[in-house]
């Protein structure tokens, strides 16, 4: 029994690191500079969106209508390249 639930636990903290590093990862496209993303950038970024978006409905039993405003990002994120103002710090 305790096997089992260590394999449970493990399952879901492999699953909560990877969607945490996949939230990481957009964010650090989200702050950079306005007109610096490449199109390769672009095209990694849409990965990492299609990657949370199911890792987020394999986890969770209900998605809220939050959690599709990150596939609006991708458009803002293609339309400006990077979201980062650079006044920002």
């Amino acid at each position: 029994m305790a096997n089992t639930d260590n394999q449970e636990i493990g399952k879901c903290c492999r699953a909560f690191k990877r969607l945490f590093q996949h939230f990481d990862a957009l964010i650090h496209y989200c702050q950079q500079p306005f007109g610096t993303l490449s199109d390769v950038d672009m095209v990694n970024c849409r990965k990492i969106v299609y990657i949370l978006d199911r890792l987020w409905r394999r986890m969770f039993q209900t998605v809220p209508p939050k959690a599709h405003a990150w596939w609006h990002l991708v458009v803002d994120l293609e339309r400006l390249s990077g979201l980062k103002h650079h006044q920002d710090s």
